[in-house]
């Protein structure tokens, strides 16, 4: 939350409980304790916590705030076409993936579906550990030179890289209306690397 959002919490403190005392120093105190709690979820939590305490703590509003999100997180179940956009075979981008939607669901945000199969940002990359390609998900067809030479293009540059660009490839196709599939994305995210127009 901000400031102002901060400002109208510590009035509704201020409001529940009028013998808590503030001064100039109290905002910045319940900034670095509750700075990364939305104001909704606090006020909800005061709704609680007003009922049963007569002064109300910033670690109080926290751990209540934690409490509400775990219940929320834990009772979601419409887990239709609301899987995560990652490939379980490439584990922190999945991990990444659950979080974000651990997080979306807590914070009462509408999920965000799978747009395509996970298949589609999927390329050869060489393994930390075994410093051996790892195979492509789907099956090709036939040979497609243009998606192997987009292949050794991305396989040359970081991870972390391949991955932005493969991202950003994936968002201008379906921008375009062309159909995705990993020839697809993998073809425009190495032209976007030799080009270098990220605009």
């Amino acid at each position: 939350m901000n400031e102002i959002e901060l400002a109208k919490l510590l009035r509704f403190v201020h409001a529940l409980c009028p013998a808590q005392k503030f001064d100039e120093y109290t905002p910045d105190a319940w900034e670095l304790v509750l700075g990364d709690v939305p104001l909704d979820d606090a006020r909800d939590a005061l709704k609680t916590l007003g009922q049963k305490l007569r002064f109300i703590a910033p670690s109080d509003i926290a751990q209540e705030v934690r409490r509400v999100r775990n219940v929320r997180a834990a009772q979601y179940t419409d887990y239709a076409d609301t899987l995560p956009d990652a490939d379980p075979d490439r584990p922190l981008d999945y991990i990444r993936a659950l979080r974000e939607h651990n997080f979306r669901t807590a914070s009462q945000l509408p999920a965000q579906p799978v747009h395509e199969s996970i298949e589609s940002t999927f390329l050869f990359v060489q393994s930390k550990w075994s410093r051996e390609p790892a195979p492509l998900k789907a099956i090709e067809a036939a040979p497609n030179p243009e998606f192997d030479a987009a292949r050794a293009t991305l396989a040359e540059l970081p991870p972390e890289r391949a991955q932005e660009l493969l991202t950003e490839a994936r968002k201008r196709l379906e921008a375009d209306g062309v159909p995705l599939d990993h020839h697809a994305v993998a073809i425009r995210a190495a032209k976007l690397a030799t080009t270098g127009d990220e605009s």
